[in-house]
């Protein structure tokens, strides 16, 4: 399988994390590339617990344009997809960016779609078109990020030099979630023994320990807010408290 990189974005304004693929192996994949890339993203969310994500092919227009290669591309993946190519989520596209993330923008164009204004992984045409939309979020937007290649014999996290150490542990802390499950056990990430398994819970903690030291909840957490789990935003599942970051925000 094709190596890929996936970047998991906490956008703050954006209700749900988004897992954006790829920014920064491939620089310009084909076809036959977009589908492990695709297929990478999905297992990803699976590994983060998200059973069924909604992945966007994206380009610059919603149409088939023989003139925009990448509407090309994306038609042929969801058919993919329906023959079963593409395994573990639903996939749409071609989408632009406002009509993957933001609903209302998805309905005014009259877009129909499971995925439309719902998606939970954006899959980019090329490396520039990923590297300008992930640094805009960081920079522009304020997000936290997460980011790791996969495809390999074992996840191998890849940040970028101007990335803060909350990315850098954040990083782990996927990579630790992702081995885990390629394993078949939350347990095996902390070196249980198949027959002395450790509660999910327990795993998430040891995996993320290290993610929680750098953060610094900025509103007085309610009973409910007290547990939640950073990295469950991250994988899709719901809204976390907010987090300052050293020297962003």
């Amino acid at each position: 399988m094709l190596r890929a990189h996936c970047l998991i974005m906490d956008v703050p304004s954006h209700e749900n994390a988004l897992i954006i693929t790829d920014a920064a192996v491939n620089i310009a994949p084909d076809l036959e590339g977009k589908v492990d890339i695709a297929q990478n993203a999905i297992d990803l969310a699976h590994a983060l617990g998200v059973p069924s994500p909604r992945v966007a092919i994206l380009s610059a227009i919603e149409t088939v344009n023989p003139k925009v290669p990448s509407t090309v591309e994306a038609a042929a993946l969801c058919k993919m997809a329906d023959r079963g190519q593409i395994t573990g989520g639903v996939l749409d596209g071609r989408l632009a960016l406002d009509n993957a993330i933001d609903l209302g923008a998805a309905q005014l164009k009259k877009i129909a779609s499971p995925v439309a204004g719902r998606a939970n992984i954006l899959v980019v045409p090329n490396l520039e078109a990923g590297n300008m939309l992930t640094k805009s979020l960081s920079f522009l937007a304020d997000a936290d990020a997460a980011g790791i290649v996969l495809g390999a014999k074992v996840p191998v996290i890849l940040t970028s030099r101007a990335d803060e150490k909350t990315t850098r542990l954040a990083s782990c802390a996927v990579a630790s979630l992702v081995a885990a499950a390629r394993r078949g056990s939350l347990g095996a990430a902390v070196g249980e023994s198949p027959g002395n398994a450790v509660e999910p819970e327990a795993v998430r903690t040891s995996a993320l320990a290290c993610w929680l030291s750098t953060c610094v909840v900025t509103q007085q957490p309610s009973e409910a807010s007290r547990t939640e789990d950073p990295i469950r935003r991250l994988a899709i599942t719901g809204s976390t408290p907010s987090f300052t970051r050293s020297g962003r925000r």
